[in-house]
């Protein structure tokens, strides 16, 4: 029976497992420590919620409040020798940009009272003896980067949208994604070279927008070795065995990006919310088992591999999602389901 139970890490995912762990299971004593102070709190991220794993409805109440844009449209642009191929994708209640840092502190609030919360303290796992530590605090393997800003100006051209932007010889991508009126958030996000701010910066420069200044800037790292092994071989377990108790891993700690796009927020709600509902249950081992159901995301992940192996065929064969709705899109057997023609086309391409 887990008892007690230490968060290493007050981001999205730290937060929301203490919430979901004290609201399923008052009786166990959690603790969060953040390793940044309640001054410097923030968040370093493109913002982008996209419900690939299909847990929006755990939060869509608590997380309408803090959308700046609702996206209905995401326009994926691959650059090539040969040109460049558009491929739109219809998102139906599926994609927002969001105010992560208000929702983090909204839940702050929350939890204020029920859950102790520590600020200005980095801690190490083996710091504890407690029945089960959670680590949420980011990337356990750093196997891709991000960088992004936020600009002010005139997104009219590309409001309601997202805009992904793939670069034949670049190992990731770059995204437009429109915020509050007037401001969008344009970054990089790549799995293998570290891009660095004057990149992002000259591809800033090159669009065709108004933009009139950078008003944040910002970076991290993405863990991607849930699904797939990063280049040495590594692959991330989500919960082993220690003296005593537990270790847990959520969110990006549990390398839970989807290795396509690199969108972790989804990632943050499924895992945090499978490991309490395993609190629960008194079962810890069924935790990993719950996050695999929920986290297939057999098309992201095939087309990450052929990502990597072909561009000309990873081009190819997303063109023939042309114009579907996203919500189709979480695995190959609905895919299939939805669009049995088209599917074969994908399938063979």
């Amino acid at each position: 029976m887990i008892s007690s139970v230490v968060v290493a890490g007050g981001g999205l995912s730290g937060l929301l497992a203490a919430r979901y762990i004290n609201k399923l299971v008052p009786t166990v004593d959690v603790r969060v420590f953040e390793r940044r102070s309640r001054g410097n709190y923030r968040v370093d991220c493109g913002e982008g919620f996209i419900d690939f794993r299909g847990v929006l409805s755990r939060v869509i109440s608590e997380v309408r409040p803090f959308i700046r844009s609702e996206v209905s449209e995401s326009v994926w642009r691959f650059q090539y020798d040969g040109g460049t191929r558009n491929v739109r994708i219809e998102h139906d209640d599926f994609f927002w940009i969001i105010d992560r840092l208000g929702w983090q502190k909204k839940i702050l609030k929350d939890i204020e009272g029920e859950v102790d919360v520590v600020f200005g303290e980095e801690v190490e796992i083996d710091d504890f003896s407690c029945d089960l530590v959670v680590d949420a605090r980011g990337p356990s393997y750093k196997v891709g980067s991000a960088v992004y800003g936020v600009y002010e100006g005139s997104f009219d051209s590309v409001l309601g949208k997202a805009v992904f932007d793939y670069r034949e010889r670049l190992d990731g991508y770059y995204w437009i994604f429109p915020m509050e009126e007037g401001r969008a958030n344009i970054g990089y996000g790549g799995f293998g070279e570290d891009i660095g701010k004057k990149r992002l910066d000259s591809y800033v420069e090159s669009l065709p927008l108004n933009i009139d200044s950078k008003k944040k800037s910002g970076g991290g790292y993405l863990d991607y070795t849930y699904y797939l092994k990063d280049v040495h071989g590594k692959k991330t377990g989500l919960i082993d065995r220690r003296d005593g108790g537990w270790i847990a891993r959520v969110g990006d700690a549990a390398g839970i990006v989807n290795p396509l796009i690199g969108e972790g927020i989804s990632g943050a709600v499924s895992t945090s919310y499978q490991l309490a509902r395993a609190i629960k249950q008194n079962d810890l081992d069924k935790y990993p088992v719950w996050v695999k159901k929920e986290n297939k995301h057999s098309i992201s992940l095939s087309m990450a591999r052929l990502r990597k192996k072909k561009y000309s065929r990873f081009v190819e064969r997303f063109s023939k999602l042309d114009g579907v709705k996203a919500s189709h899109c979480y695995s190959v057997p609905k895919f299939m389901f939805r669009h049995p023609i088209r599917s074969i086309k994908f399938l063979i391409a």
